[in-house]
């Protein structure tokens, strides 16, 4: 679900659009009626699209090659993912080029909650748990065994 709900954000364009939007509101005095129309024009595209296509969605994926198309570009995807995860997890693991034990147990409780857990965790719930351990570790450094330097 948390992929699903990932590929149909618009990403970095979102922010891009509503400061743009709040810019050129700011010049007419309503920065926030600019900033949501921008948001509303940004998203509409995309609602449109979905709205439309999924109704052709059973007829499409039948048709020869579609399926199998689609399986590759999700293959690539998981490709793509893996290879920009690998770097992320070596400066959150190895910060100074030494492994964090602690980190790597925290990166492993968060992905077998998300994974194994009977109660399906709401991804950011698990993420903001993993941030207040890490604020707990730099405050209260004596509960997890030492400092990070």
């Amino acid at each position: 679900d948390a992929l699903a709900l990932g590929e149909t954000t618009p990403g970095p364009l979102i922010s891009i659009g509503i400061f743009v939007g709040f810019l050129a509101g700011n010049g007419a005095g309503v920065p926030w009626l600019g900033a949501t129309a921008a948001t509303f024009w940004l998203f509409l595209p995309s609602f449109v699209f979905v709205l439309g296509a999924a109704r052709h969605m059973n007829w499409l994926t039948s048709r020869p090659g579609v399926k199998e198309f689609l399986k590759g570009v999700t293959s690539g995807v998981v490709g793509l993912m893996f290879s920009i995860s690998m770097p992320l997890a070596r400066v959150a693991f190895m910060p100074r080029g030494e492994i964090d034990w602690i980190t790597i147990a925290l990166g492993l409780a968060a992905f077998a909650a998300l994974t194994f857990w009977k109660w399906r965790l709401n991804v950011v719930v698990v993420v903001l748990a993993g941030g207040a351990l890490g604020l707990l570790r730099a405050f209260a450094p004596g509960l997890f065994g030492g400092t990070l330097s």
